[in-house]
């Protein structure tokens, strides 16, 4: 069950009572530098004493030697797991609910969106979803399926300055963008400028997640990428739980 640094106090107290987690697990200290997503500047989730924490350190663990691992699939062993994550809704129509997401269905989308919306060796992902939404799963995981690659852009400054996505879109030719419908309102100007036409050619899928597409932006969206696929996949986490077998065709139109 992924924890966002990023969120509430409350909402991480929260999130940590009613999952009944029996313990969190943390950086301490960051290889990236400046970044905004460091456990030791949470001091008061340790003080809090309502689960144990236990702070890692990647700067060490980087260093040290990792060997193959015999451990089988979770999907090939005898006991199957119930779940194996755990993602809270963000709670905007009621109180967060918890969805236990299966191993089958996270393949389901994998398997469906590689089929529909195939990535390929030589594409370009852009890792910006923020862990507590499902997308982030697909962005990298999906990435590392199949073997392309995934651009990381500085978080800490993408939310100081939202249109720097822009800048990665034109800097790294990236292939495909899973963002809310607000952002990509927000970065059309940008995108219009004659000094970001590169990102028009290059740009291949946009996931549309988090809201309710308005049919005004689908328009702006075709006409301004003629060359991009507009997928839209609202409501995802919720649906996820119900049926992993037709789920991901509800979303798409």
């Amino acid at each position: 069950m992924p924890l966002d640094p990023t969120w509430p106090k409350s909402r991480i107290l929260s999130v940590v009572s009613l999952s009944k987690a029996d313990l969190i697990i943390g950086c301490e200290s960051s290889i990236w530098g400046n970044c905004c997503h460091r456990l030791d500047t949470f001091q008061w989730l340790i003080d809090d004493g309502s689960c144990p924490v236990l702070s890692i350190s990647m700067n060490n663990n980087i260093k040290e030697q990792f060997h193959s691992s015999l451990l089988a699939w979770p999907c090939e062993s005898e006991n199957v797991r119930s779940f194996c994550y755990l993602m809270y809704t963000s709670g905007s129509t009621g109180k967060p609910k918890g969805v236990c997401g299966t191993e089958i269905g996270l393949l389901n989308r994998f398997l469906w969106m590689q089929e529909m919306y195939p990535l390929h060796g030589g594409d370009l992902v852009l890792f910006k979803k923020p862990i507590s939404f499902i997308d982030h799963l697909q962005e990298f995981l999906g990435a590392l399926l199949a073997s392309c690659t995934l651009v990381i852009p500085p978080f800490n400054q993408l939310k100081e300055n939202i249109f720097y996505i822009v800048e990665f879109l034109q800097g790294y030719f990236i292939n495909r963008l899973v963002a809310l419908p607000s952002l990509m309102r927000a970065i059309l100007p940008a995108l219009q400028s004659p000094y970001y036409a590169r990102i028009q050619g290059s740009l291949k899928l946009i996931v549309l997640s988090g809201e309710v597409v308005h049919l005004s932006l689908w328009e702006m969206l075709v006409k301004l990428l003629p060359q991009t696929s507009v997928l839209n996949l609202y409501g995802s986490t919720e649906v996820r739980s119900q049926n992993p077998t037709f789920l991901w065709d509800l979303g798409c139109y």
